[in-house]
């Protein structure tokens, strides 16, 4: 026994004793990936003489353990442990056990009540009684006296118990409600769980040390859009360039720094190799797309393509001409100039997963604008606004909402992959300007020559514009293109057209005046064995 008890002043007194001791830490800044965040925590800590035990609570669940790094001022780190705390899981679950515990006295207060109002109520019974015992009995003065100063003294009493009561029952009550409600919304939430870090630091002094935690933490993210404005074709776009910043991480973040960071980072500890960068030329009929949106749908400048029973359609390219289509290069993964947006002022994201607005910055872009029409696919006239040195505002891939005149005019993409050194932005149509295809009968025809059939077709296009001021605009059509040596397609004409070859498209450059009419026609012809049959 002396031997035990020697041990365990050994113990005790022993300078290699570690003493875990916990404290709080607050977030001080966040930078927010596309994927995940950098959390920086700070705390104020007592540091012994010899080895100590430092605890950090309260931390999220879904930290890359990998990721998280410590540094401490006086003292130094033997090690950095992170593990769940499912004892601090419990606490942080405490909200429904006080629930509990507030419906226990709420029930027993209740009980009280009840009592005070039966009581109450038999006191008005054995009242009403008594005078009903009296009934017609003929009492003196004295007596008379002594039972009306009773019943004035006592009735008014007992009554305005009673009501107090009910009124007090009815407001425990509608609290109760409430409660059980919060209850059973508890009861459905997913039981929070947090997390902790341990450190190990030794020191020659004790002293108090200021502890700084970094670590990644999934579960956030954030995602770049524009408001585009251009309120007439003499003034630039406003652009309104702002983030939709989300955590679910199970931690509010509360007034912290935030900065914005493109890209997800390498969080493992090997070095990065360089892979070969290939460069290769896009399809002409590929469009922009958002890499964040899989379902978006929508073509450049706001037209859809249609199918056309009117055209001979062998190997049919986009007729959104090459030189006015953002190019997708690399996805944002592959983007290789990261940038950071750091934000001036101090931000609270709640822990719920929902999207919260944060402004980066407001500029102007100088703009050229244009009209663009492919009749083929509707009549209508597109309004598009080329973007010059767009690339000096260092912007990232993101959605966009455009508006022209006060007006909302449609959603879009904004490529910052675009190696071009115009940017251009549809900004919707403008129905003052109508372009018109229309079929030459008299023109088209279909002959047959031995084992061959020709046919011709022919189109006129009409453009007018009715606004009050000139307008530039660009027409742009196709002719079919061949994959099959057995059929032969011929431009008969083309009205000066700017003809590709190797996409079949016809672009006109037309000026047209204030409520000027314009048009061109094309002509071709198609030539195969007539014992076969092509897709119009």
């Amino acid at each position: 026994m002396k031997y035990f008890f020697f041990l365990l002043a050994i113990i005790v007194v022993s300078p290699f004793a570690i003493l875990a001791a916990d404290y709080e830490s607050s977030i001080n800044s966040v930078t927010v990936f596309e994927q995940g965040a950098q959390i920086d925590r700070r705390a104020q800590v007592q540091v012994n003489k010899g080895l100590s035990s430092i605890v950090i609570k309260g931390l999220s669940e879904h930290v890359d353990p990998s990721s998280v790094q410590a540094t401490i001022t006086g003292a130094k780190i033997l090690s950095v442990t992170y593990s769940m705390d499912y004892l601090a899981s419990e606490e942080n679950n405490a909200d429904k056990k006080s629930i509990e515990e507030a419906l226990s006295k709420l029930e027993y207060e209740l009980k009280l009540l009840k009592n005070k109002r039966e009581i109450n109520e038999l006191e008005l019974v054995l009242i009403q009684k008594n005078i009903d015992i009296k009934g017609d009995a003929v009492l003196d003065v004295a007596d008379l006296e002594d039972f009306l100063i009773f019943y004035r003294s006592n009735l008014p009493l007992i009554k305005g118990s009673l009501l107090a009561v009910e009124e007090k029952e009815k407001q425990l009550k509608k609290k109760k409600a409430q409660l059980e409600q919060q209850l059973l919304h508890l009861k459905g939430v997913k039981k929070k769980t947090s997390a902790k870090v341990e450190l190990e630091v030794s020191s020659t002094m004790a002293s108090k040390a200021s502890l700084e935690l970094n670590y990644y933490v999934r579960e956030a993210g954030w995602r770049p859009n524009y408001n585009l404005r251009a309120s007439s074709l003499e003034a630039p776009i406003e652009m309104d360039f702002y983030a939709q910043v989300y955590q679910n991480t199970g931690v509010e973040w509360e007034k912290v720094a935030l900065t914005l960071a493109t890209g997800t980072p390498h969080i493992e500890g090997s070095a990065q190799r360089l892979s070969p960068w290939h460069i290769g030329f896009n399809p002409a009929n590929r469009l922009s797309y958002d890499p964040y949106d899989k379902e978006l749908k929508s073509k450049a400048y706001g037209f859809v393509e249609q199918e056309s029973d009117e055209l001979l359609v062998v190997s049919e390219k986009s007729l959104v001409p090459s030189n006015l289509v953002s190019k997708p290069g690399l996805s944002s993964k592959e983007n290789i100039t990261f940038r950071e947006y750091k934000i001036q002022e101090l931000y609270h994201i709640s822990s719920n997963g929902k999207k919260q607005r944060v402004p980066i910055k407001n500029d102007k872009l100088a703009a050229e604008y244009a009209y663009f029409s492919a009749p083929k696919l509707s009549n209508a006239a597109y309004l598009v606004a080329k973007v010059l040195d767009w690339e000096k505002h260092r912007l990232v891939s993101g959605k966009t909402h455009v508006y022209f005149e006060g007006t909302f005019v449609g959603k879009g993409y904004l490529d910052a992959s675009n190696t071009e050194d115009t940017l251009t932005i549809s900004l919707g149509q403008d129905k003052h300007i109508v372009v018109e295809r229309v079929v030459k009968l008299e023109r088209s025809s279909k002959q047959y020559l031995g084992l061959k059939q020709t046919q011709k077709k022919a189109y006129e296009l009409v453009v007018r514009n009715n606004k009050t001021v000139a307008v530039k605009i660009e027409v742009v059509d196709q002719i079919p293109i061949s994959k099959d040596s057995a059929i032969k397609v011929k431009l008969i004409e083309s009205s000066e057209a700017a003809v590709n070859v190797d996409t079949g498209e016809l672009t006109w450059l037309l000026t047209l005046g204030a409520f000027e009419k314009k048009s061109r026609t094309f002509e071709f012809q198609v030539s195969h064995p007539k014992s076969k049959k092509i897709a119009w």
